[in-house]
């Protein structure tokens, strides 16, 4: 019964750490989408602003 029940309690530790494994790494591409998004929008800008001039 005990290495049974030890058993069960690891494989739930495994399926805790997978899952918050993988929301970690979701939590992650989300973040680094708003940050290169945000990083795309502020070179666009900083793009026409320098090409303004040159025109």
């Amino acid at each position: 019964m005990g290495s049974g029940n030890t058993l069960f309690y690891t494989l739930t530790v495994l399926l805790a750490v997978v899952l918050a494994g993988i929301f970690l790494m979701m939590a992650a591409v989300v973040i680094k989408g708003i940050k290169n998004s945000k990083k795309n929008k502020d070179g666009h800008h900083h793009s026409d602003e320098q090409d303004d001039p040159l025109k």
